[in-house]
């Protein structure tokens, strides 16, 4: 068999991949040592050059004993199945140092991809330096060496920090040589703004202005370079600078642009998705001062300045016109511009509103939304598990939430952007989570965030978005209906003339809503009952006119005209919601897209519909409604049933078929409850509201003799407890039905732990003693409750000494049955037992095994909770892992107090003591300092909870358990775990004494405990 690949990754958090595993490579220093060898790979590196990279002048007497605890550990990571006596293939010893054999390291990549850039860059090959300082900076992952202390890191961080500033520039410059200086400016002003010393991008920000007619900006600029060159380094703009600052003064010809045509960049955004807003219904009026605050923040978006505003009113009152107006200059000057809409009938999935605004879908061949779409799914499939978990699901929600966060931010790193959320009342609160984290990056990224809404329905959630935007120090504009004037004005520019009082006095009835004075209108001119005499419009004389006597009047009115097969198709659209696309009405309505192509035209036409690509919408909500509203609700319920059904056949997604069956009382049939026996707690996962209303529909609608209705009530019980919620009477009617010895054990579990909620001990106590020996239950099950059992006499009735009996008892059935879940369970309750009582030393009768034997019951564990999981899955994990150091960093770096969190027990994932350790080390790859790791389980929870009086120092009255070591962890955090001896509950424990206990722990949990009822 072929050996795997070995990578090596510098630039960003240091990893070592071996194919597609992450190895796990340890503490901070010696992740240094592998980085100093990685990026030195085949060549041998003395120990002594070691020793000065990783600790320079500063290294400890015992530096070079670490270096060999440093090189086993490595070679443990990375060759798990290597022999204790067999020589390293990887990690050699050569002479007075070691050599690591490396297949790829992304450094020697990067720098080999920046020599090639210059080489381009200096022959004149434009569109080759800008490949290549693309794929160079591709390989960025985060900050070099992030978090990895020393000398060597320091420095070399520097140099690849400089090295990337210096292919930006490359980059910049070969996009101005190529013309590029319109899309150059907004990306070189951050640049710039990050570093005001760099006279190479300043000149190139200078040049760019000066290209798109900003002369006086570019004047500026080079002051503003004289200004803080002065002040840091009391000098003056180099002769470069100053020879730019000359041509700009003098109009050089040499400083134009040149006729070139630009070389093809590689965007983050590809050219095959561009949401864009609806075109404009009508002529747009007055709102000059809400035009002047938009088109102001356009242009400041445009020089990089991010911001973010609320747009306000009532229906049809023209704010959608309002931001499709005020917007139309994002693309002039270079402002992507991505826009969505909130859809009440999708309002209960979470994340729709933003996941269609971003293009996320599982057919994009952009890698990123791709991504996410297939996260969504995993999600998805991981809920049906994770509602079967004894614990308890999880919820996909927010790491999805912060992987659009970094959609956003990667176009932003691409150039400004500007995102409009439309009808945000009726978003999902997922879509507005997004909406107020990318508030708060506003201040940091070339971001305009705009939203849309109506005063009513007005929500918690929504009174938050508010908050943060008044925060973030942005706009709320309130419309108001038109003004007199302003609607004459309207009507001029539909009528052909200025209105005369008997046509103003109809208006009057619109009461000033834009919406309402233009389907008016144009009623009035469909029936002919305007005439424009010498540039004046007037209501015709003798005219018996009737006049819409409201908005919904109106709408209706202009359905009115058209034929009869248009308002059918346009109907069972109604039923997909605001938006649609025409491949799903083919399907609803079985007839090929070819043949609704003439109706949809017609509606267009019409401006009923808008069309954007294969996509069209309804103008406006409220034309949708009226056409919903003309189908009868039996008729509807009819429609929607038959609409899922063909959906679901035609291969449409989960949320599309779920989404027809709640939205009327769809009867339940054969089908639906076929249907929601695969997929209902799927979509409980995806929208646990409705789900959980789909699925109560079809268990109350199911006949009782019919075998589906077993599964179907356990899955609603699964899913009820899954969102902490009392399923007593799902639980007892299949315990009543059942004969599957799993599902009845699953069953009883739930069972105990309702009784639980309802914070009836005893009640909980009786039924899990029962389930440990009833026959129908499976010896898996017996076990898992057995292990339940004991947490809940130990920390529900405090019968210590009987849990503790218990909880060995279910160890060994644990063991009997393989079930790793059950004794991982029993394990953590014990140690959770003996921490309470501080017996670890006096009660060997009860101990267990916290070495080999705890390592092999974790992985079997481990290996049970993650069967199924491919690479992708598991990859996937691990960027989450990484993204939530990435936020703690940022925390931290705001002044957010941490408090260490594993030494409680919230779940078997974390085992009390063990895990605090590598806690702490999580913390300082999140860029803590040991010491500040380390106030997180001492000082901080003081602190907290008010107790600096009497925790969180070793001082005279105050309370204090003190664990001594060998090495000192201010320097490596990993040194918490060379303990020499520990000082608990005014008993001193030495080494010998720690050594002998684990001794007694390993020998007594060879024996099972006698359980005790």
């Amino acid at each position: 068999m072929a050996e795997q690949a070995l990578r090596a990754e510098l630039l960003g958090p240091v990893l070592a991949r071996r194919d597609d595993e992450e190895l796990r490579l340890g503490a901070p220093r010696q992740r240094v040592l592998f980085s100093v060898l990685a990026s030195r790979a085949g060549r041998a590196v003395s120990r002594e050059d070691l020793i000065n990279a990783i600790w320079g002048h500063e290294a400890p007497t015992s530096a070079e004993g670490s270096i060999y605890t440093y090189v086993s550990g490595l070679r443990r990571a990375m060759e798990p199945g290597r022999g204790h006596r067999a020589a390293s293939s990887v990690l050699l010893s050569e002479g007075p140092g070691y050599l690591l054999r490396v297949d790829a390291v992304d450094l020697h990549e990067f720098d080999a991809l920046k020599r090639r850039a210059e080489q381009a860059s200096e022959d004149g090959d434009q569109t080759a330096a800008v490949e290549a300082a693309n794929q160079a900076l591709a390989l960025w992952h985060g900050e070099p060496l992030s978090g990895l202390p020393g000398p060597w890191a320091a420095s070399l961080r520097d140099r690849l920090l400089s090295d990337r500033l210096d292919l930006l520039e490359i980059r910049a410059a070969a996009g101005l040589a190529g013309g590029q200086h319109a899309e150059l400016v907004a990306e070189l002003t951050a640049l710039v703004r990050e570093n005001p010393l760099h006279e190479g991008l300043r000149g190139l920000l200078m040049t760019a202005l000066y290209r798109v007619g900003r002369q006086a900006d570019a004047v500026e600029q080079f002051r503003a370079a004289a200004r803080v060159l002065a002040d840091e380094l009391r000098t003056q703009p180099g002769a470069r600078l100053a020879e730019i600052h000359q041509q700009i003064l003098t109009n050089d010809p040499a400083l134009a642009a040149p006729d070139a045509p630009s070389p093809a960049r590689v965007p983050r955004r590809p050219a095959w998705w561009a949401a864009r807003p609806r075109p404009r219904a009508r002529t747009f009026v007055a709102r000059n001062h809400e035009l002047s605050v938009l088109r102001s923040a356009v242009d400041e978006v445009a020089e990089g300045r991010g911001g973010v505003l609320l747009v306000e009113g009532e229906p049809g009152i023209g704010k959608s016109e309002l931001l499709t107006t005020g917007m139309a200059g994002c693309e002039d000057q270079a402002v992507q511009l991505v826009w969505g809409a909130g859809d009440e009938l999708a309002s209960r999935f979470p994340l729709r509103l933003m996941l269609d605004c971003l293009g996320v879908d599982a057919d994009s061949p952009d890698p990123a939304r791709a991504r996410v779409a297939e996260m969504m799914r995993l999600a998805q499939d991981r809920g049906a598990q994770s509602s079967r978990d004894p614990l308890g699901g999880g919820d996909p929600t927010l790491a999805v939430v912060n992987e659009l966060v970094a959609i956003v931010q990667e176009m932003c790193a691409d150039g400004p952007l500007a995102l409009v959320a439309d009808d945000i009342q009726w978003a999902d609160e997922a879509s507005l989570l997004v909406f107020s984290r990318l508030a708060l990056e506003t201040s940091t990224l070339p971001l305009l965030l705009v939203g849309a809404l109506r005063p009513v329905p007005r929500t918690p959630v929504l009174d938050g978005v508010h908050d943060v935007v008044a925060r973030q120090g942005g706009a709320v504009m309130q419309l108001a209906p038109l003004a007199e004037p302003e609607v004459a004005e309207m009507l001029t520019g539909i009528v052909g003339g200025t209105p005369g009082a008997g046509l103003l006095g109809l208006a009057d009835r619109a009461a000033g809503n834009p919406l309402y004075v233009g389907e008016l209108a144009e009623a009035l001119l469909r029936d002919r009952h305007v005439e424009v005499s010498a540039g004046q419009a007037e209501v015709s004389s003798g005219d018996d006119v009737s006049v819409p006597t409201s908005l919904s009047s109106a709408l209706t009115h202009r359905l009115g005209f058209l034929s009869a097969r248009t308002t059918e198709v346009l109907r069972r659209a109604a039923l997909l919601g605001n938006d649609f696309v025409v491949a799903d009405l083919s399907v609803i309505l079985g007839r090929p897209a070819r043949e609704l192509l003439p109706a949809l035209e017609e509606a267009t036409t019409a401006k009923v519909l808008l069309a954007n690509g294969y996509r069209f919408g309804f103008r406006h909500a409220l034309i949708r409604q009226a056409l919903y509203d003309a189908t009868s609700p039996t008729v509807r319920t009819v429609l929607h049933r038959q609409a899922a059904e063909r959906l679901d056949r035609a291969g449409a997604s989960m949320e599309t078929v779920a989404r027809q069956l709640v939205a009327a009382p769809v009867a339940v049939d054969s089908w639906v409850i076929d249907w929601m026996l695969r997929h209902g707690e799927r979509v409980a996962h995806r929208a646990p509201d409705i789900g959980l209303d789909l699925l109560r529909k079809v268990v109350t609608s199911c006949e009782q003799d019919d075998p589906r209705h077993i599964e179907l009530t356990a899955a609603l019980a699964r899913v009820l407890y899954w969102r902490g919620e009392l399923p007593e009477d799902e639980v007892r009617s299949v315990l009543a039905l059942t004969r599957d010895p799993d599902l009845a054990g699953e069953m009883q579990w739930i069972r105990a732990v309702v009784h639980y909620r309802r914070g009836q001990e005893g009640r909980a106590v009786a039924a899990l003693r029962e389930a440990v020996d009833a026959p129908e239950v499976s010896s898996v099950w017996q076990a898992r409750c057995q292990a339940l059992l004991a947490v809940r006499e130990g920390m529900g009735l405090n019968e210590m000494e009987l849990a503790k009996v218990t909880a060995g008892a279910a160890i060994a059935r644990g063991e009997r049955a393989g079930d790793g879940f059950a004794v991982a369970y029993a394990l953590q309750a014990l140690w959770l037992f003996q921490s309470i009582a501080r017996d670890h030393a006096d009660a060997p009768g009860q101990a267990f095994n916290i070495s080999d034997g705890l390592d092999v019951t974790w992985k079997r564990f481990t290996d049970e909770i993650t069967q199924g999981y491919g690479n992708d899955d598991l990859t996937t994990r691990k960027k989450f892992l990484a993204k939530e150091l990435e936020i703690v960093h940022l925390l931290h770096e705001k002044g957010v107090p941490f408090l260490a969190g594993t030494d409680t027990p919230p779940g078997v994932y974390i085992f009390p003591g063990f895990s605090l350790h590598e806690e702490l080390q999580r913390f300082v790859a999140a860029g803590f300092t040991p010491l500040e790791a380390l106030q997180t389980a001492t000082l901080n929870p003081a602190r907290f909870f008010n107790l600096e009086n009497q925790l969180g120092a070793i001082e005279p009255g105050k309370l204090a358990d003190i664990v001594l070591l060998h090495a000192n962890p201010i320097e490596d955090i990993s040194d918490t775990q060379k303990i020499a001896a520990v000082i608990s509950n005014g008993h001193y424990f030495s080494r010998q004494a720690l050594d002998k206990l684990f001794t007694q722990v390993e020998s007594s949990a060879k024996n099972e405990p006698t359980p005790r009822h």
